[in-house]
C-alpha cells in the first residue's frame, strides 16, 4: 500500500468519523445556534433566568413523551399511542380525585397501571400475534381517544388535588419548576438503563 492510498483512506476515515460527530450532536449545535440568534435578537428578556425557567418547564412533558418513544425505536418497534396513553393516564388521575374522591397518591397508581395495561395490550398484539407495531398503535390511539371520550364525558375536569401541581409546576427548586427534575432524572436512569445493562445493551445492539 503506498502513501497516497494511505492517506485517502485516512481523509475518509476523518470524513466518516465527522459525520458520525454531527449526526450524533447535530441537535445540540441547532439548540445552540437557537440560543445565540435569541440572545442577539432579544437580549433584555430572553436571558433573564425566569425565561429559561419557564423553557425548561413548559417542554417537560414533551421530553418525557419524547423519551417513552425512545424505548420501543431502539427495539425497531414504533409506538404511536404515546400521546393518547399519556392523556388516558392524566384524564384517570383528574377523574378518580376530583369525581370518585380517591387519594392523590392511589389516582396516580392507578394511572400508572392504566398506562401499564395498554403496554401490555399492544405486547399481546406485537410478540404473540405478530402484528407489526405500526398498525397496533395506530389502531389503538383510536380506541384510547374514545375511552377517554367515554370516561371524561367529553367535558373539563377541574378541582383536582392542589398537591399534585406543587409537586409538578408549584414546587421549584433554584427557580425551575419540579417538572423539568422529573424530566431529567427519568433521562438519567434511561441513560444508566441503556448503557450500563444487559437489557439496555440488547434493545440497542
Amino acid at each position: 500500500m503506498n502513501t497516497s492510498t494511505e492517506t485517502a483512506m485516512s481523509r475518509s476515515k476523518s470524513r466518516v468519523n465527522f459525520m458520525r460527530l454531527f449526526e450524533r450532536y447535530a441537535l445540540i449545535l441547532v439548540w445552540l445556534l437557537l440560543i445565540i440568534g435569541f440572545s442577539i435578537a432579544m437580549p433584555n428578556s430572553f436571558l433573564r433566568w425566569g425565561n429559561f425557567s419557564i423553557l425548561f418547564a413548559s417542554y417537560a412533558p414533551a421530553a418525557l413523551l419524547a423519551l417513552a418513544i425512545i424505548i420501543p425505536l431502539t427495539s425497531g418497534d414504533y409506538d404511536l399511542a404515546v400521546g393518547a396513553t399519556m392523556t388516558l393516564s392524566s384524564c384517570m388521575i383528574a377523574v378518580l380525585n376530583s369525581w370518585m374522591d380517591i387519594s392523590i397518591e392511589l389516582s396516580i397508581i392507578f394511572a400508572l397501571l392504566g398506562g401499564l395495561a395498554v403496554g401490555l395490550f399492544h405486547a399481546l398484539f406485537i410478540v404473540y400475534f405478530r402484528i407489526h407495531s405500526l398498525v397496533v398503535t395506530l389502531g389503538s390511539t383510536s380506541l384510547i381517544s374514545g375511552i377517554v371520550q367515554w370516561f371524561t364525558n367529553s367535558s373539563t375536569i377541574g378541582g383536582i388535588d392542589n398537591s399534585l401541581i406543587m409537586w409538578v409546576v408549584g414546587g421549584r427548586l433554584f427557580g425551575v419548576p419540579y417538572a423539568f427534575y422529573y424530566a431529567l432524572a427519568a433521562a438519567i436512569v434511561l441513560w444508566f438503563i441503556f448503557d450500563f445493562t444487559p437489557l439496555g445493551r440488547r434493545l440497542l445492539f
